[in-house]
């Protein structure tokens, strides 16, 4: 008895605290204020604004008329405007930076992107600025640095407002796994978060750091170095990607192979395009049909498709005769192309359209939820946008309304952190 009262304890709780970090922006009637509701489909708070900034909104946002705007939370703060200017409410709807910006981003590393007068600032979340600089561009931070335009040089700032090289580069890349890709008189070179020289700048170009191979131009031909700067393939390519599961796409001759990390050719230049390795297959195409292939070269699905997306979870989907099927890795054909839209899967569910109305398969090709929404999202938070009737809301896994479909506009949930 004491286990199971337990378990229903440990069950509360943690659906009160997943409750509580997850919410979505919905608009009861076309015209009418967005709101921010949670997974009851209560308001968070009662204000409402004109228009929301989400990356996945297709509403334009007006930059001079006086509206009210939100943007996705991150830090606990939304940023938001006040029909004149930008700040920042916390996730009870109270004000923490008033406004007084003329653009203000999300929070990301508890450092924010703020516009003023046209110029790029970093503030941290007390609203206090970092660096008494402004820029005429800046980035998210990344690596504990940000990347900016400052007197037209490319620097990068720290926490502390302080810049990691005095005189700036003529380009840069920001950091990434603590390695930035930069440009210093002409030449190109490798920075690490300590200021130190990777691969010192004496490069025609460089891209794709992937698996300890950094891609490098020499007199126009492409090659790879490794993070020693030492060459491990020669310059000799028109172009290729980077190296993923030990191997990289390569062309020559208008034509792609795949090579190994030490050079060595793989699979024979045969494809017209081609893709990385992901989950031991690649997409490649001839004369514009694609189909896969494994590590070996060996086609696991025919060049016959007119589109194919990259293996995700063993799964990959297909498209021919505009209708859309998927296979397993091994080539298996799971569902035939019978749906005219298939997305991808998210939380084990991919969402599939048939005459018109849109349901839900499994990964085993199983209708789970059928065919009867007018419109839908693809799952994200154990929730999905659905809609009937003219009406959008919400439903579970087993297609059931949780929250009813009483808007004219809903967005995706997302996490409040």
């Amino acid at each position: 008895m004491k286990k199971f009262t337990l378990f229903i304890l440990l069950y509360i709780i943690r659906t009160l605290v997943y409750t509580q970090n997850i919410a979505a922006f919905v608009r009861l009637k076309a015209g009418e204020e967005w709101h921010v509701i949670n997974q009851k489909g209560e308001y968070l708070f009662e204000q409402g604004f004109d228009y929301i900034d989400t990356k996945t909104v297709s509403i334009a946002i007006p930059t001079t008329q006086n509206k009210t705007i939100i943007g996705m939370p991150n830090n606990g703060l939304f940023p938001f405007k006040n029909k004149f200017q930008w700040g920042y409410i916390n996730l009870k709807g109270e004000i923490v930076i008033k406004p007084q910006f003329d653009w203000a981003y999300p929070f990301k590393d508890s450092v924010a992107i703020i516009i003023e007068s046209g110029e790029y600032r970093y503030i941290n979340t007390s609203g206090a600025f970092i660096s008494d600089n402004s820029f005429s561009d800046a980035k998210e931070f990344s690596d504990g640095y940000g990347l900016v335009k400052y007197k037209r040089h490319w620097n990068f700032i720290d926490l502390r407002g302080h810049f990691i090289n005095e005189n700036g580069f003529e380009d840069a890349r920001s950091f990434n796994r603590n390695l930035a890709i930069v440009k210093l008189d002409g030449k190109w070179g490798v920075l690490t978060t300590k200021k130190e020289w990777l691969i010192k700048p004496t490069y025609d170009n460089l891209k794709s750091l992937n698996e300890n191979r950094i891609a490098f131009k020499k007199a126009n031909k492409w090659g790879f170095i490794s993070t020693k700067d030492k060459i491990s393939v020669e310059p000799q390519y028109d172009d290729l990607q980077s190296f993923n599961e030990g191997l990289a796409p390569v062309k020559q001759n208008e034509i792609w192979g795949y090579i190994d990390t030490l050079g060595h050719l793989k699979i024979k230049f045969s494809y017209t395009d081609a893709h990385m390795f992901h989950e031991g297959v690649a997409l490649v195409a001839k004369e514009g049909r694609w189909g896969v292939i494994d590590t070996s070269g060996k086609l696991i699905l025919p060049l016959i498709y007119e589109e194919i997306l990259d293996c995700n979870k063993g799964i990959i989907e297909f498209k021919t005769s505009k209708n859309w099927g998927f296979a397993t890795r091994d080539g298996s054909i799971v569902i035939q192309p019978v749906y005219s839209n298939l997305g991808e899967f998210k939380e084990g569910l991919a969402r599939v359209r048939f005459n018109g109305y849109f349901g839900y398969i499994d990964n085993k090709g199983k209708l789970v939820i059928p065919t009867k929404y007018k419109r839908a999202s693809e799952f994200r938070k154990g929730h999905a946008c659905a809609k009937v009737d003219g009406f959008w809301g919400y439903i579970d896994k087993n297609g059931e309304y949780c929250i009813k479909p009483i808007y004219s506009n809903v967005e995706d949930f997302f996490e409040l952190n």
